[in-house]
Formats: structure tokens, C-alpha cells, sequence
């Protein structure tokens, strides 16, 4: 993603609890190659012995490349409501969406 395609934001994991993981070795040698891939985050869904697993037996920091792309996806504020109803953009958004059946 990076290489190719340039993409700077973070990059998130397939769950690591999914059965077709399982063949790249226990929870904590799955994590520690999706981190070596480019991933930023792992995601370990719905089983919480493997994620106690998982937090006990990795000892990875985290890179400053890593803390920098999670800072830029933290987002701006959001716009109070009465300043998003008044801009033109988003009243053309409403239109198109009502014309596409989606609103």
C-alpha cells in the first residue's frame, strides 16, 4: 500500500483470531508479521484469552512513523451542526442524495 500506491494513512490488520491466520503461527508471531508487513494496528476480535496472549508476549515499540499517521487520522473537530446546515456544499450533497433515492 505504501510502495505502490503511496497511501500514508494507517493500516489495519485482517483479524488476527480468523482461522485462515492460523497458519502463520500462534496470535503473537501472526501480529508481530502483520506489524513487519506495514501494519500500524492489529485487530484481535471477539477472543480475549488470545488478546492476553497477545499483550503479554508482544514486546514491540511503536514506531515514530506509526504515532505520526495515528495523530493525522485523529481528525479535525466537527462543525456545529447550525454551520454544516448553512453550507452550500452540504445542502448539495442532501440534493444529490435525495435525487439518487439515498436520503
Amino acid at each position: 500500500l505504501r510502495d505502490q500506491l503511496g497511501f500514508e494513512g494507517v493500516i489495519f490488520s485482517d483479524d488476527l483470531s480468523m482461522e485462515g491466520a492460523s497458519t502463520a503461527g500462534g496470535v503473537v508471531e501472526r501480529a508481530a508479521s502483520a506489524l513487519a508487513a506495514g501494519c500500524d494496528m492489529v485487530l484481535l476480535c471477539n477472543n480475549s484469552e488470545q488478546a492476553d496472549r497477545l499483550l503479554s508476549g508482544l514486546n514491540l515499540a511503536v514506531e515514530a512513523e506509526s504515532i505520526a499517521r495515528f495523530e493525522r487520522m485523529r481528525g479535525r473537530r466537527a462543525a456545529p451542526y447550525l454551520a454544516l446546515k448553512n453550507d452550500t456544499h452540504y445542502a448539495a450533497c442532501l440534493v444529490a442524495m435525495k435525487d439518487a433515492d439515498l436520503a
